[in-house]
């Protein structure tokens, strides 16, 4: 959920960047 009106877009390979980062701190998976 998110509570600002409109969300700012992600920079270039953020994505990626955050998944990966989940992964490393033990997540099996990314739904």
């Amino acid at each position: 959920m998110n509570w600002q009106p409109v969300n700012r877009a992600k920079a270039p390979g953020e994505l990626i960047r955050n998944l990966v980062t989940h992964v490393a701190h033990g997540a099996d998976g990314i739904c």
